[in-house]
């Protein structure tokens, strides 16, 4: 996109390619453009917190499913724990 003088915007419209434009240090050609900056870098975060948290649960799953096949086929797993033993159960 570009300005009414015919100046190019950095951030402004699509395809900004972000994560180049941080590295090389652009700053935007004014308000309006610095207010893009600002909304595309708090939507990559956004992206990335919610990546974050779909890779943490489905990790979460996958251990779970783990452990409950390898107690219904009796691997490594004992099922007489002796009663002297306390349960180590981590709390978040």
């Amino acid at each position: 996109m570009r300005t009414w003088k015919g100046k190019k915007y950095n951030y402004c419209g699509p395809n900004t390619r972000l994560e180049e434009r941080l590295g090389r240090a652009d700053e935007g050609i004014n308000r309006l453009d610095l207010l893009y900056a600002d909304k595309h870098i708090a939507d990559q975060k956004m992206i990335d917190s919610i990546n974050a948290f779909l890779n943490q649960s489905l990790t979460e799953r996958a251990i779970k499913n783990t452990i409950r096949v390898k107690k219904k086929l009796g691997l490594g797993l004992d099922s007489k724990v002796p009663k002297n033993v306390k349960s180590r159960r981590v709390k978040n």
